[in-house]
């Protein structure tokens, strides 16, 4: 989802009311430079959709994180790293 519309969602709240919100960014899940592997903006929307279809995700953080975590890894694309 885009931020924008998780903003609009809330503002169907008073303001003082308690949420909890669970948001995860692309730098969440992103590669370090030195990884062998990167994780485009194109691979991360297609994270992002696939957790939107899963319908919801159970409240368990670990388990959260660990399906997008391999779902990062499934769109993540391979590169070369050579020094040059």
């Amino acid at each position: 989802m885009k931020a924008r519309d998780l903003v609009n969602q809330l503002q169907k709240y008073d303001p003082d009311e308690e949420v909890i919100a669970l948001v995860w960014y692309k730098d969440t899940f992103d590669y370090q430079p030195t990884d062998e592997v990167i994780l485009t903006d194109e691979a991360w929307s297609k994270v992002v959709k696939e957790m939107e279809e899963h319908g919801g995700l159970d409240s368990n953080d670990e388990a959260i994180s660990n399906m997008i975590s391999e779902s990062v890894s499934e769109h993540a694309e391979s590169i070369n790293l050579t020094n040059e």
